[in-house]
């Protein structure tokens, strides 16, 4: 081999440091909860967005109707239902089918793309969603997480 055994091991320590890097870099994106931009509600309680997306209050703290969005599927779905939700899909879906069943309450209404989901927030202020930062723009509004 053209490389020793010393010099052959680092690079490919490096090479996978570097494929790491890459990687973790790539997987970084961070979900935001958005609002219409005219929804005075600029700043949450974690607890409050909870409550909204699963349907247990029915408006802002300012006393506005919500109207919670989400997306059918995908990791950022996945890491909103953990994260924010704080159950996995299968405690999510058992959630709905109780509420549903007893005719409380519906899921809220779901969207292939985040693209689709930001342009319903970005048409409807009583709206709130979630998508990944690097999205975002002047059509909707990022609410603070407190």
């Amino acid at each position: 081999m053209f490389f020793n055994k010393p010099f052959s091991m680092i690079l490919k320590m490096l090479l996978l440091l570097a494929l790491i890097t890459v990687y973790s870099t790539a997987s970084q994106a961070e979900l935001v909860i958005i609002v219409h931009p005219d929804n005075p509600n600029i700043s949450l309680s974690k607890s409050t967005v909870k409550k909204i997306f699963l349907r247990r209050i029915k408006g802002f703290p300012d006393g506005s109707a919500a109207k919670p969005v989400v997306l059918k599927e995908g990791e950022l779905r996945r890491e909103f239902v953990k994260t924010v939700l704080r159950k996995n899909e299968s405690s999510l879906s058992s959630y709905w089918s109780r509420l549903l069943f007893s005719g409380k309450a519906t899921p809220p209404m779901a969207f292939k793309t985040q693209e689709a989901l930001m342009r319903y927030v970005a048409l409807h202020t009583n709206a709130i969603g979630y998508v990944d930062s690097t999205l975002v723009n002047d059509y909707v509004k990022t609410v603070i997480l407190q």
